[in-house]
């Protein structure tokens, strides 16, 4: 008798491997971003130091995410806390 190997070469999503949960790292920068645009642009228009405030806070825990994420698919997502502290900054939102 002769034994046989097979080779199969097999490609599946993201999703299909690690299911729904492993959407969290790319929604999670997402809903950030939408967060800090409106925080931002709220907080210029109007002068609100607590929609200023809630921009930078989404950043840093967007920071955060950014780091624990490095651990699972890399440094990927780390461009989002950097761009959004650059949207706080530029648009008069940092802390005062």
């Amino acid at each position: 008798m002769t034994a046989r190997a097979h080779l199969v070469h097999a490609s599946a999503t993201l999703v299909q491997v690690n299911g729904f949960k492993a959407l969290a790292p790319v929604g999670i920068p997402l809903l950030a971003v939408i967060v800090v645009a409106f925080a931002s642009w709220y907080g210029g228009k109007h002068g609100n130091r607590a929609a200023r405030w809630l921009a930078w806070t989404v950043t840093a825990l967007a920071g955060c995410v950014a780091v624990v994420g490095m651990l699972s698919i890399g440094p990927f997502i780390l461009p989002v806390p950097v761009l959004l502290g650059v949207v706080c900054a530029r648009s008069s939102a940092g802390p005062s």
